[in-house]
């Protein structure tokens, strides 16, 4: 498939988690990744952030943090919102997940959280991924399950043409991908993660059940069920929680005030860093910082 970006910058993605419509799937998305996220590393990174919307899970818990998002209208939402709260250092990055303006080895934890739906090409992300996560480092990865019980349950009574038993991914709509979760623990291993939890997420996602039960007792009850569900992975979302098995030894630096940027285009890491500019000292090229926001999206 023809490597596509769906880009945010025109969409109002924080309207669309407003109010009580998905405020169940919003609260039980917190409740996974309370679970799986712990206190360990120097550096983490939240691919497809967004506007924030997870923060609150980990915001805090590592010395830097990096918001990494391709939509720059929701990089200033963050940026704005997180700024007031945020203890430890966080930077704002608008880029392509494909190629990110990281060197080698630059992160120990890392999240991706409904972005992998979005992707025409999931083995190019996998292998990106790895590449600028340390040695038994630590990664969650959320997607979108084909084969969940509502799926499964059309399928069987005839009510379903798609095949959710099927591994390859299947498309819905524009731009989203149904991942079966046979096809994503092949991919995370073939980039050497092996996978150590996964939860089972907003298996109560039905607009008839959400209309009797509030989102706050919904998502109580979904918080129960996450990780017993996870062993059969039947519900609609799935969080798995991996760990890159390189045994070699890889040091973060501690320096909380700098990132280890590499350029997109000649991939230099020899970057110099202005007030309103990054510059790559061996291609030229320069990447504005738009108000604290750093722009690293290809022209």
């Amino acid at each position: 498939m023809q490597r596509e970006i769906v880009d945010y910058e025109d969409y109002d993605y924080r309207e669309f988690w407003s109010g009580k419509k998905r405020g169940y799937e919003h609260l039980s998305e917190i409740y996974a990744l309370k679970k799986l996220i712990s206190k360990k590393g120097k550096r983490f990174i939240d691919i497809g952030g967004g506007y924030g919307r997870l923060s609150s899970t980990y915001i805090n818990l590592f010395p830097q943090t990096v918001l990494l998002d391709y939509s720059l209208k929701n990089l200033s939402v963050a940026k704005k919102e997180l700024s007031k709260i945020s203890k430890s250092k966080i930077f704002f990055v608008a880029s392509d997940a494909y190629d990110m303006p990281f060197k080698n080895f630059t992160f120990d934890f890392a999240i991706s959280i409904r972005l992998i739906h979005h992707l025409t090409q999931p083995q190019n992300f996998f292998d990106e991924v790895s590449r600028i996560l340390t040695p038994q480092s630590f990664f969650i990865l959320e997607y979108a399950n084909k084969r969940n019980l509502k799926r499964m349950g059309k399928f069987l009574i005839r009510k379903g043409a798609e095949n959710p038993f099927l591994i390859e991914p299947s498309m819905i709509g524009k731009n989203i991908y149904n991942f079966h979760p046979e096809f994503i623990i092949d991919k995370l291993e073939s980039v050497g993660f092996k996978t150590l939890n996964i939860l089972s997420v907003s298996t109560f996602r039905l607009t008839s059940i959400k209309k009797i039960i509030s989102p706050e007792i919904l998502s109580r009850i979904d918080n129960i069920v996450q990780l017993p569900l996870g062993l059969v992975k039947t519900g609609p979302s799935i969080f798995v929680l991996s760990q890159k098995r390189d045994e070699k030894t890889v040091e973060i630096s501690s320096d909380a005030e700098k990132i280890p940027w590499k350029c997109i285009y000649c991939k230099s890491d020899i970057i110099d860093e202005k007030e309103d500019e990054l510059i790559c000292n061996q291609c030229g090229t320069k990447f504005p910082i738009i108000d604290g926001i750093y722009d690293f999206r290809k022209k």
